[in-house]
């Protein structure tokens, strides 16, 4: 899930500043295809720790959290604040910016797992 969120950072930063019509579609395919891996993990994550009964609440929480993604993407367009020049330009980079927060956040949370796992083998 890391990794795709990296490859996801790093074409989602170039689309930003895609040289041409033919670039900027390959990089959006690459996006697309590390969004597809990102939610295929997350779903898969969200499984195993509902693992045993609590299946449906953990990837309910997930689709929750899509959905409140969804409605504030929503919510900016209809109050028209994309049209403001100030947001307009920090909207072309926040994509890049999340995914490499969030690609930081599944590495630390990877690194601190396999810390607690050595910490309890000793």
């Amino acid at each position: 899930m890391a990794a795709g969120s990296m490859v996801g950072a790093l074409a989602s930063w170039l689309s930003a500043a895609a040289p041409s019509l033919e670039a900027l579609l390959v990089l959006q395919f690459l996006t697309g295809g590390a969004w597809a891996a990102v939610l295929m993990s997350a779903m898969t994550a969200a499984i195993a720790i509902g693992h045993v009964g609590r299946e449906g609440a953990a990837t309910g929480g997930l689709f929750s959290l899509l959905a409140i993604a969804t409605l504030a993407r929503i919510a900016l367009v209809a109050t028209q604040l994309n049209k403001d020049p100030a947001v307009s330009a920090m909207l072309v980079w926040v994509p890049a910016a999340t995914w490499v927060g969030a690609g930081l956040l599944l590495a630390w949370l990877i690194l601190r797992q396999s810390g607690l796992a050595r910490q309890s083998a000793s």
